[in-house]
């Protein structure tokens, strides 16, 4: 059992701790960026993975270097949609060891390209309030009016017969 325990600790310290850092989590297809690492294991390769609901694309490799850092450009390929995705660097035995969300976005500036049709045919927010409808009857607001007042008036008698019991 102690030995099961050091080698799930040796994983966690051998892939575990490593930072991703990107200028900005919306990156364009076709455009490079640049992708640095921090605190990874020493003399280390990686294989830099984009992954999402379409599936998963590689994006290349890299190694980290004596002091367990890397910097890197990449470029998403054109064949990938514009859509949220996850960044993943995985070690040579398929672990992850650091993940950041991006959002892909397609070279015109546009997040996905059904998102702009999705609210094609709702009107837009104003700030005017809302006409509703409301019982303006007396006889609805009297009622709701006695019934709130029965209520207290029963939940008061209620309490004070609970405590003249007590006493």
């Amino acid at each position: 059992m102690k030995t099961i325990l050091t080698a799930l600790l040796a994983l966690a310290v051998l892939h575990g701790g490593g930072k991703l850092k990107l200028a900005s989590k919306h990156l364009m297809v076709n455009s490079p960026f640049e992708l640095t690492g921090t605190q990874f294991p020493k003399k280390e390769s990686f294989t830099i993975l984009l992954i999402g609901a379409t599936g998963r694309t590689k994006l290349g490799e890299i190694k980290s270097d004596t002091a367990g850092k890397f910097s890197t450009s990449v470029t998403i390929p054109a064949t990938v949609k514009a859509a949220s995705y996850r960044l993943i660097l995985e070690a040579e035995d398929d672990d992850e060891a650091a993940t950041v969300d991006v959002m892909v976005m397609a070279e015109g500036g546009m997040a996905a390209e059904t998102e702009s049709r999705d609210h094609e045919d709702m009107e837009m927010p104003s700030h005017e309030p809302l006409a509703l409808d409301r019982a303006r009857s007396p006889l609805v607001t009297g009622g709701a009016v006695t019934s709130i007042v029965l209520a207290l008036a029963l939940g008061g008698l209620l309490l004070r017969r609970n405590a003249d019991t007590r006493g």
